[in-house]
């Protein structure tokens, strides 16, 4: 079954110039990786149509079976776009030959000292990889990455689907605090839900780096539930031969996809290939930020159950003047 939400149930009287702005990027970004990757291909296919030395054929026969091309590409770029390519050479080996006079952790140090130098060759002819570049390795702590990770990704499902999700309540989150306010919650988020990550992570041997806007589109669903919770979300439903569009509330929506990432994150595989932490850090942090710094902004945006436009909504209610009030106490 495939259950997306869309937009929120909701007239913006504005464009949401900042959420498209970002989503821009975020596939801007993505088609680069592809065009890097492409690059990577090209260049890994003109290295392995070259003769080879003895001592690495030796090496691809003992782990493949084979000496071609093809091989010598698997492992290469395997190394070189895996996001723990020591932990990718590990699995290669473990299912090698073991080679003729010496032991299986012998005939281990030789090929992995072998595809180690062949790879170092192969690395300074091919473009760095820019996936890894961007990408958060969760021991560095480092704010940069944590940064340019949110708006890298993995595949063009994976973007999108993000992106699907960050539009159906950022849109009008964008509304509700203003220009300003947005992007501090939204670098907050990308910073706080990576840190999630890496306190997560602390006891995992080799954690995997991670990509994807993931962490701050949870934390914008939190964040708008915190203020709209009974705001319907449009969304597309998808089962089997069944197509149709459904209203659910926010906040029915969000403890759902949260609630089953939170059931993941204690028990699925502690090194899965979906940051289950940083999703619920990223909702958790979301939430927070409402219940610390918009309080009151909340209160303005109750309004809007009374029909009150969005576009109105960032903006402080009007002090009334010491004769209004007086006025009033007299009625």
């Amino acid at each position: 079954m495939l259950f997306f939400p869309y937009r929120a149930d909701l007239t913006l009287h504005r464009w949401p110039l900042l959420t498209i702005l970002l989503s821009v990027t975020c596939l801007a970004v993505f088609y680069s990786q592809t065009v890097n990757h492409r690059q990577i291909e090209q260049a890994t296919r003109a290295f392995c149509s070259e003769k080879q030395t003895r001592a690495f054929r030796l090496a691809l026969i003992a782990i493949y079976g084979e000496v071609t091309m093809l091989s010598c590409a698997r492992v290469m770029l395997g190394l070189h776009t895996a996001k723990a390519s020591s932990q990718f050479l590990d699995d290669a080996l473990a299912g090698s030959k073991v080679l003729a006079g010496l032991t299986r952790e012998q005939s281990d140090a030789y090929l992995h000292s072998v595809v180690t130098e062949h790879y170092t060759l192969f690395a300074g002819r091919v473009p760095p990889n820019l996936t890894h570049q961007l990408w958060y390795e969760p021991r560095t702590w480092n704010v940069l990455t944590m940064l340019s990770a949110s708006i890298a990704h993995g595949s063009w499902l994976h973007v999108i689907g993000n992106l699907v999700f960050f539009f159906a309540f950022a849109a009008t989150l964008e509304m509700l605090l203003g220009g300003a306010a947005y992007i501090a919650v939204l670098l907050a988020l990308a910073l706080l839900s990576h840190a999630v990550y890496s306190v997560a992570t602390l006891t995992v041997p080799q954690p995997l780096p991670t990509v994807g806007l993931s962490g701050v589109v949870y934390g914008v669903m939190a964040l708008f539930v915190f203020f709209l919770p009974r705001t319907r979300i449009r969304c597309f439903l998808w089962f089997v031969i069944i197509f149709k569009r459904v209203a659910v509330p926010a906040w029915t929506l969000v403890l759902a996809f949260v609630g089953f990432d939170v059931v993941q994150l204690f028990t699925g595989e502690a090194n899965s290939e979906v940051n289950f932490a940083a999703h619920v850090g990223g909702a958790g942090f979301g939430y927070l930020l409402g219940v610390t710094l918009f309080r009151r902004r909340r209160r303005t945006v109750r309004r809007m159950a009374d029909g009150v436009s969005t576009a109105s909504l960032h903006e402080r209610p009007r002090k009334k003047h010491w004769w209004e009030r007086r006025a009033r106490r007299k009625w």
